[in-house]
């Protein structure tokens, strides 16, 4: 066949099933990750709860959220923000870290979690983009059941103030 001639239907099924297989290896592989982490943290809860917590929140995300993800301790948080976002429809969850390796000076990894709202995305990046601050990457999800997970690399020249971006979507959000 000729180079410019479409893929047979059956190497697009074979190439579907490689890829399957090798997001089915890389969510196992996280999760086992997860579940050592987890058990040396919180070592009262029993693995299976553990485990079956872990397995449901890798599941309730975007098959890329595995690939993306920086380290099962951030998993961990994720899981923490995202069930605080359950629990508090109506509130955002903020968690800021330092980027590594860091693309700029000052920049920092700054996690949005809360309920999908229109306009959400829109507002957080305004935020985040004011004075100083300019939104070098993101990375934006959102769960099965409507919770939004946004990872923000945000350059800041001053002080990052995360109360205020806090209690800004919060107001946008009610």
């Amino acid at each position: 066949p000729s180079p410019s001639a479409a893929p047979s239907s059956s190497s697009n099924k074979t190439r579907n099933e490689r890829r399957a297989y090798h997001a089915a290896a890389v969510l196992s592989d996280l999760s086992t990750s997860c579940l050592s982490l987890a058990s040396a943290e919180s070592p009262l809860v029993p693995p299976p709860t553990l485990k079956s917590a872990i397995d449901a929140h890798l599941r309730s995300l975007p098959p890329r959220y595995a690939l993306n993800v920086d380290s099962p301790s951030e998993v961990l948080v994720h899981m923490r923000l995202m069930s605080s976002c359950r629990s508090a429809p109506l509130s955002c969850q903020v968690h800021v870290r330092q980027a590594t390796p860091p693309p700029a000076p000052y920049a920092k990894v700054v996690t949005v979690c809360c309920a999908d709202r229109r306009g959400l995305l829109e507002h957080v990046t305004g935020l985040l983009s004011t004075g100083t601050g300019r939104v070098l990457d993101a990375d934006v999800m959102m769960s099965e059941d409507g919770i939004v997970l946004d990872k923000f690399v945000v350059a800041y020249a001053g002080r990052l103030r995360m109360d205020r971006l806090q209690t800004r979507v919060n107001e946008f959000l009610r």
